[in-house]
């Protein structure tokens, strides 16, 4: 089995992270925008984290039950994202990109899940 960090959902994952971090680093120094900046870097690391752990995992559902989680912290970012859009903290090519990013990870996320789903289904078949 590969290692997680071979992972291409992993890495995109990665990818959006560094991203995230690269553009909420140039938000302003006061206080509410920090903290965005800082639920946004964390959401961000959750995605790659959870990927990360759940590929460790020793069942399927286990390393869904870690996929659901990166998916929650993709819908936080997503959030994060619009909020620093609307007050114009990021422009607009700048969340066009991240929309993006975001999008590549989460059809992945949910393509294993899915195939995680049927891999149960088709377990359950034969036994």
């Amino acid at each position: 089995m590969p290692r997680y960090e071979e992972l291409g959902v992993w890495q995109l994952a990665n990818k959006l992270v560094m991203e995230v971090c690269r553009i909420v680093n140039q938000y302003p120094r006061e206080a509410t925008c920090n903290d965005l900046a800082i639920q946004m870097k964390g959401s961000a690391m959750g995605v790659a984290m959870n990927i990360a752990e759940g590929h460790s995992q020793q069942t399927l559902d286990e390393y869904r039950h870690f996929l659901e989680a990166a998916m929650n912290s993709l819908r936080d970012i997503i959030l994060f994202l619009r909020i620093s859009h609307q007050n114009q903290l990021i422009n607009e090519a700048s969340y066009n990109f991240l929309l993006k990013e975001y999008e590549r990870v989460k059809c992945l996320v949910l393509s294993i899940v899915k195939w995680i789903e049927n891999e149960t289904n088709n377990s359950a078949i034969a036994a």
